[in-house]
């Protein structure tokens, strides 16, 4: 529906190409397009592109002249084709080309270079035909393959990619040589309508493949935890690999390692060197043969542990190859801790109280920790100078300093504490969170007085014994007065008032005053009265002046709360339900606070906390508290969190702590131990730690021939053994659904 002279272009769709507008002054007879584009005009006509052109001509892909391009002919063209070199042959009716006498028929040189590339992936399941600059097109492809370059079996069609075409999902033979041909068809003739074919060929081999991997081992771990991994050998390729070796290196002076393998393969690891020492590994390893080993250490204090795996052949289909090997580095992450610092304050000016923060080893990344200190019995700013901030050690560095301003003065006062927190640490682990500032009084002794909490009894008197103590020692006497006084409990019936003098001579540190207690069967509150230090003591300064006494009811009712045991679920969450129960029921009001806390399982990932306080009304008997459990689907141990009582009013608490077990229901746990009759031949194997609904456990000695060599029902067996015999020990557990999970520890 648009003008063109004698020369046009459509797009995919059938519409025209607004771009592409040459034009020619007359017929246009044979067309042949390069793979960089560029298209290559023959015919009648004078004019290509606004400008002079005898019979040929070459436009860009746009359609502009490509003006260098001018050999000129004396007559019509009627056939163009392009070789693989760039170089173009041209027919028709002239009898001069480019200025040179040439007969019907005759070719062009190009300035541009043709480019052909047929590469085959290291994986043999990718070939590319890349084809650029003058190249000549082609409209399609064909791929195929040979073992004797003689005959080929078709491969496929390739599909037109970004500079060239390509094949996906080729399947090659492994370990042989195979050539693999390309093949692409271009128009050839404006009369005969044939297609001129151009090809590529290249020799591939692919080997077998025996490779080593090293997998599951963490990015990066705590100092002092258990590190564990896989590392395999495997025979990937279709044909048998010979003279296989094996090597597995760790740093040497690891504690705790540990190798197990299977296959019948044994390992053992040096201290001393870092290497793993190989029993019964096969030499020649066919297609898909290998074994694999799991290996644990227990990460040092700091740095970083490689765990590295090699594999080395003689052939592979008698070729040499280069060997496989593998890598994976463990960070470990070392644990920060902070010192307790005690000192004199001094008189006057500041004392500084340095603090040392260090890291267990050596970290390999920078590590950063903040630190701010917190009021105890010293505040700020009277006895110290607030600071905080943030730590850093740099690679290599073990040790920081946090100092801390104390004030000195004269007056005389206990011994008073500060703390230095640490928080936020990134790169490492803290284990020790605080450190603890001390300072000591060194202006005068004081004296201070305890408190005394404990039950009245039921008959006759109980002595509330209070301690007074003087700190430091005196050189010289010290007296002070003291006299009880009432609370809630009164004397003469809850208890026998008392008063007196007491005297330190020169190095005592420490008196004791006694106030009987009535004992009764009287179900009651506790009650408290006081011992008063009254004020002209003489050689010391009165700190702490009144030592209040508890007298705790045991007549009254107590408290306890249920454990409970059940499965997780596998979505949303599941309630576990303690019973809080009071016995005998109370004539008055009773409560008790609760919350929960870690065990193994973890808030929140595992469960909602929550705490609160429980109120029993009077002849109430029973409380409920509800913890949400989040429900999965990993296999997992079982695990456990607790239910707390604390501050009961009214009542005793007799059992302080109900258990949650989080049993798992997501799949068995293989777990077992195993303890050697010391001078017999018999292992006593026990596997009742093994979790999730375990119907049958099978045992695998690699000492012994057979597997499983034993199968039980129950989770403890025993297996003789002959002497000498060391390997490893595998459990394999299994359910009622599925063949359950297994582990597997050294022996002896």
């Amino acid at each position: 529906g648009q003008a063109r002279n004698r020369i046009g272009r459509l797009h995919a769709d059938g519409s025209t190409d607004t771009i592409f507008n040459p034009g020619a002054n007359n017929v246009v007879r044979a067309l042949a397009v390069q793979a960089d584009g560029k298209v290559v005009v023959g015919g009648a006509f004078t004019t290509l592109g606004g400008q002079a052109r005898n019979r040929i001509g070459r436009l860009h892909a746009a359609g502009s002249l490509d003006t260098p391009f001018n050999p000129g002919a004396n007559h019509f063209v009627t056939a163009l084709a392009v070789q693989a070199d760039g170089k173009v042959v041209v027919g028709g009716f002239f009898t001069t080309l480019g200025g040179q006498p040439r007969n019907r028929i005759g070719r062009l040189s190009s300035p541009t270079a043709a480019l052909q590339d047929l590469q085959v992936d290291t994986s043999g399941k990718i070939v590319t035909w890349r084809r650029g600059g003058s190249s000549p097109e082609v409209r399609r492809v064909i791929l195929e393959q040979s073992l004797n370059g003689v005959t080929w079996i078709g491969i496929g069609a390739a599909t037109r990619v970004a500079g060239g075409w390509q094949r996906t999902s080729v399947s090659l033979p492994t370990g042989l040589l195979v050539y693999v041909r390309a093949r692409g068809f271009a128009s050839s003739g404006y009369f005969t309508g044939s297609e001129s074919v151009y090809e590529s060929v290249r020799a591939v081999f692919l080997p077998t493949d025996v490779t080593t991997s090293v997998s599951g081992f963490a990015v990066s771990a705590e100092a002092g935890s258990v590190v564990s991994g896989s590392v395999s050998y495997r025979n990937v390729g279709v044909a048998t690999a010979q003279g296989v070796g094996y090597e597995l290196t760790l740093p040497a002076g690891l504690s705790g390692v540990t190798v197990g393998c299977n296959n019948g393969v044994t390992a053992s690891y040096g201290s001393g060197t870092g290497v793993v020492t190989f029993s019964g590994t096969p030499g020649v390893l066919s297609s898909g043969g290998g074994f694999s080993c799991t290996v644990s250490y227990i990460a040092p204090s700091g740095g970083q542990v490689s765990v590295a795996s090699r594999v080395r052949t003689t052939t592979y289909q008698g070729r040499n190859q280069a060997p496989d090997s593998a890598r994976v580095t463990t960070v470990i992450r070392p644990t920060v801790r902070i010192n307790d610092v005690s000192q004199a304050e001094g008189n006057s000016g500041t004392t500084a109280f340095t603090f040392t923060v260090t890291l267990s080893g050596a970290a390999v990344t920078a590590v950063t920790v903040n630190y701010a200190t917190a009021n105890g019995t010293a505040t700020t700013p009277a006895d110290y100078t607030a600071t905080s901030g943030t730590l850093t050690f740099s690679t290599g560095q073990t040790s920081k300093t946090v100092t801390v301003n104390v004030a000195g003065n004269t007056v005389v006062e206990p011994n008073e504490k500060f703390a230095v927190n640490l928080s936020g640490a990134t790169g490492a682990t803290i284990v020790d969170s605080q450190g603890a500032g001390n300072i000591l009084n060194d202006d005068g002794p004081v004296l201070r007085i305890t408190d005394v909490s404990q039950a009245e009894g039921n008959a006759g008197a109980t002595a509330f014994t209070f301690t007074v103590t003087l700190s430091p020692a005196s050189t010289g006497t010290v007296t002070v007065n003291y006299a009880t006084a009432n609370g809630s409990a009164l004397a003469g019936s809850d208890y026998t008032a008392a008063s007196g003098t007491l005297a330190f001579i020169a190095g005592q540190i420490s008196k004791t005053v006694t106030i009987n207690v009535a004992g009764d069967t009287v179900v009651e509150p506790n009650e408290t009265f006081v011992v008063n230090l009254l004020s002209g003591a003489t050689g010391a300064t009165i700190f702490d002046s009144q030592g209040v006494g508890t007298i705790l009811n045991d007549d009254r009712p107590v408290l306890r709360i249920t454990d409970v045991s059940q499965a997780e679920g596998n979505a949303g969450t599941t309630a576990f339900i303690f019973t809080v129960t009071l016995s005998p029921a109370s004539t008055g009001t009773v409560t008790v606070n609760y919350a929960t806390a870690n065990g193994t399982a973890t808030t929140p990932a595992d469960y909602t906390a929550t705490s609160g306080t429980l109120t029993f009304s009077t002849g109430q008997t029973s409380k409920t508290v509800t913890v949400n459990v989040a429900s999965n689907t990993v296999v997992e141990p079982n695990e456990t969190f607790a239910v707390n009582l604390s501050g009961a009013t009214g009542a005793t608490i007799f059992d302080n702590q109900g258990v949650g077990t989080i049993l798992n229901d997501d799949g068995p746990v293989a777990c077992f131990t195993y303890t050697n009759n010391t001078g017999s031949q018999f292992i006593n194997l026990d596997a009742r730690c093994s979790t999730g609904g375990v119907v049958r456990y099978e045992w695998d000695f690699s000492f012994e021939p057979g597997n499983p060599d034993l199968i039980r029902t129950t989770p403890l067996a025993t297996w003789e053994y002959g002497f000498g015999a060391s390997g490893t020990i595998t459990l394999r557990v299994v359910t009622a659904t599925s063949l359950g999970a297994s582990t597997s520890l050294p022996f002896p």
